[in-house]
């Protein structure tokens, strides 16, 4: 975007602009914020299994995430293209990863704190609301066509030129996870 104000425009406190002035700028461009297991997992430990999530700053086009993210398999000096199918993250994907998290909680715990303390109100798992669909689609999930090799390293790399859904500017640099 472009903004003018030309020589000569009034001001609010009487006078008027003595030259013209311009400013240019840009919305924010789409960038990646993170990558998680699905599967309970953290960034950096996966299981054969896993599906990856992929955090956005702003929903990204389907078709061009595609051609411009991919994951491969480190093996030696090579990167081998390990192919993936990419979607939004939809509500199911959100409860499956809210039920991994709720079968991660060790309920023994809480009955501890309990009897150590004494307070039945002692703390419990929290449900969370289920993000709006606007939140949900900033996040997509990359499906392995086939399940990862254990003892293996991957990456996930998203390339510059990444395209958001919701506006012209792509991304202008690329990340690695």
């Amino acid at each position: 975007y472009v903004v003018k104000i030309p020589n000569g425009t009034n001001s609010l406190d009487g006078g008027s602009t003595n030259q013209e002035f311009v400013a240019e700028f840009e919305t924010i461009r789409p960038g990646p914020r993170g990558l998680i297991s699905t599967d309970g997992g953290d960034s950096s430990n996966f299981s054969k299994n896993s599906h990856l999530k992929l955090a956005f700053n702003q929903k990204i086009d389907l078709n061009n995430a595609q051609a411009e993210i991919k994951l491969y398999k480190k093996v030696g000096d090579q990167n081998i293209d390990t192919p993936v199918t990419i979607n939004h993250f939809s509500v199911e994907d959100w409860k499956a990863e809210q039920k991994q998290i709720a079968d991660r909680i060790d309920m023994s715990q809480v009955d501890e704190i309990v009897e150590v303390t004494g307070d039945k109100s002692a703390p419990t798992p929290e449900v969370s609301e289920i993000p709006s669909k606007e939140e949900l689609e900033k996040n997509l999930i990359l499906i392995p066509n086939q399940p990862l090799e254990a003892d293996a390293s991957y990456f996930a790399e998203v390339k510059a030129g990444l395209k958001s859904a919701i506006g012209d500017l792509s991304s202008s640099s690329s990340a690695r996870y």
